[in-house]
């Protein structure tokens, strides 16, 4: 019903006041919005997505191109960016070399698979490297026994 509707709204009227043939037929221009009207009607539920949104993700749906979930979800779910370690200064207290090093067992660690990840990365490599010392110092001596 609701396409019905959009594809109603979408004609100019102008061909069926004439009394002209083809009067239920539309044309490209009206075609492109009784598609637009579509997308409003199908995502008006999800209130985060805009006027834009809707209409670009009835257009991927047509093509093919996402399904309905992929266009909910890229509309409200947040885009996270991932920590680059490489850019953090260390903190007064940790040495150069220190700070290398822990760089370089980070870079070795999958943290991947853990729930959460990479919303805590950068956190939990602050806290790490603060204490790296004391953590490589115990890892040395029970590694050594």
């Amino acid at each position: 019903m609701d396409v019905q509707y959009a594809f109603v709204v979408a004609q100019d009227g102008a061909r069926s006041l004439a009394g002209e043939e083809g009067a239920e037929t539309i044309g490209f221009d009206e075609f492109s919005t009784c598609v637009a009207l579509c997308g409003c009607v199908k995502y008006e539920e999800v209130e985060q997505m805009s006027l834009a949104q809707r209409v670009a993700g009835i257009v991927a749906n047509l093509l093919g191109e996402k399904d309905e979930q992929q266009v909910i979800t890229q509309a409200i779910v947040p885009k996270v960016t991932r920590f680059e370690p490489e850019q953090l200064k260390p903190p007064p207290h940790v040495s150069a070399a220190s700070h290398l090093r822990f760089l370089a067992a980070w870079r070795r660690m999958d943290l991947s698979r853990i729930h959460g990840f990479p919303l805590w990365e950068r956190p939990v490599f602050v806290r790490l490297l603060a204490s790296f010392d004391e953590l490589d110092a115990f890892f040395a001596f029970y590694a050594a026994g």
